[in-house]
């Protein structure tokens, strides 16, 4: 439901795409986009404000739940829910014969992972079971597209940001994943 990843919806679904999510995607877009991209466009900064100038607040035009079957450009596709995650409606979608998956935010590459709306445990249950599945492309929700190294390099943050959160004071951890992943992208994630 994260706007950098949903607010296409109103553009593809006007150029005639059927737009799916999962039914807590969809929820949580109803509740939240109105109000997200109206204090976005009053923004203090007008390079914030000019990217929601036209974005219409579009939910899916349909909804499922666990696993839903496509076939798109001739090419089978399957979406799946993968639980309460980074975020309660994250999504995979696989495109099987050709070895592709499109992780969203379940991975992230030379990112900081925003975990306002994670459950840190599915988060990690959900990535480790996507290393499960077969695939030899995986698109990250932000971050260079490759082989099943993206997948541990995602399980690999994920550890790092439970051990640092164990072993410091609350204060610390950021710090701690700063200097760990020095040079990664979205530092205000971190916080």
């Amino acid at each position: 439901h994260h706007t950098d990843h949903t607010l296409g919806a109103a553009h593809f679904g006007a150029r005639g795409a059927r737009v799916v999510a999962t039914a807590a995607c969809a929820a949580r877009m109803a509740a939240e986009h109105p109000g997200l991209i109206e204090a976005r466009r009053e923004a203090s900064d007008p390079r914030v404000a000019a990217l929601f100038h036209a974005a219409e607040p579009v939910g899916p035009i349909e909804t499922f739940a666990g696993e839903l079957a496509l076939r798109a450009g001739g090419l089978d596709v399957v979406v799946r829910h993968a639980g309460h995650a980074h975020t309660p409606g994250d999504a995979t979608v696989q495109v099987p014969s050709l070895g592709l998956v499109v992780c969203g935010d379940l991975a992230s590459c030379g990112y900081h992972v925003n975990f306002e709306d994670a459950d840190a445990g599915g988060f990690e249950t959900a990535l480790r079971r996507l290393a499960l599945e077969p695939g030899s492309l995986f698109v990250p929700g932000h971050g260079p597209a490759g082989g099943r190294e993206v997948l541990a390099y995602g399980i690999g943050y994920l550890e790092a940001a439970r051990a640092a959160a164990s072993a410091r004071p609350p204060a610390e951890v950021g710090p701690a994943l700063l200097a760990r992943f020095p040079g990664h992208r979205l530092v205000a994630a971190v916080e």
